[in-house]
């Protein structure tokens, strides 16, 4: 029975590869031009990551296809082939959370839990969370419970765990504290990474340069959708064991010079 259902799924993921194969070749007809880097473009993928596709060394997931409907310009004959087999789909807008709320939520700790629960193997268990987070059984718990209390997470009649809401948006304007804790604690994860784990588990990188302040507010929004669209693509991307996180500072180095001195 489960070698069936492996043989099914891996039918299912070579078809969705042919539909797109099947969309890139009628392309490539009307627009002789046309390329394999232009497809993965409008796709909305990295060209690597379409290579790898069209020569079956990754396969078309699930949450890659939730990502072509959500920021491709595939029509819907394209599409309605390519949702055929797929899990239960995340319609919901993305829940932007007042700033008390999230001060209640602001470690880290609590968004962790939320991308856990889409793990492979995962379970509702402060002993398996913790040691999943290298983290107590009691710091667990009570981030567990918080998220319970606060209508974030809820049980279905299966007895599976899912987050209640959908994407979570925090739309400060401004610093907070709550902000500048939740920021802190990743910081910090991301120190302790640097000294404990391999290499090969990671990657910290920096760049010093000169900006112009009036462009801040313009490299932040590139800044946010390169962040977003990386975590929609990787994803999609094979079977999710671990849970990353990804943070990105832009900050001054310079003070302000006095110019009436």
């Amino acid at each position: 029975m489960e070698q069936e259902i492996i043989r099914q799924s891996q039918r299912e993921f070579d078809r969705r590869r042919q539909v797109l194969l099947l969309e890139l070749a009628r392309r490539k007809k009307a627009n002789p031009s046309y390329s394999h880097r232009a497809f993965a473009r409008d796709l909305g993928v990295s060209h690597s990551l379409f290579s790898l596709i069209l020569n079956g060394k990754r396969r078309v997931s699930d949450e890659l296809v939730k990502s072509l409907l959500a920021v491709s310009q595939l029509p819907s004959d394209v599409l309605e082939p390519l949702k055929i087999g797929l899990e239960k789909l995340d319609h919901r807008p993305s829940s932007k959370i007042e700033l008390d709320k999230f001060a209640l939520i602001s470690d880290w700790i609590h968004y962790a839990i939320l991308s856990l629960l889409k793990v492979k193997g995962f379970r509702w268990d402060a002993n398996w969370i913790g040691r999943r987070l290298n983290l107590s059984d009691q710091r667990a718990g009570r981030a567990m419970h918080r998220l319970i209390e606060l209508g974030m997470v809820s049980k279905d009649e299966t007895g599976r765990y899912h987050q209640s809401l959908g994407p979570i948006v925090v739309e400060n304007k401004e610093s907070s504290r709550a902000a500048r804790k939740f920021h802190s604690g990743l910081i910090k994860k991301a120190i302790e990474t640097m000294n404990e784990r391999p290499f090969s588990e990671r990657d910290l990188s920096s760049t010093v340069f000169t900006l112009s302040p009036e462009f801040i507010p313009y490299a932040v929004e590139r800044i946010r959708n390169f962040r977003r669209s990386l975590t929609r693509e990787l994803e999609g991307l094979g079977d999710q064991t671990e849970v990353y996180a990804i943070t990105v500072e832009l900050f001054p180095l310079t003070q302000k010079e006095d110019l009436n001195v």
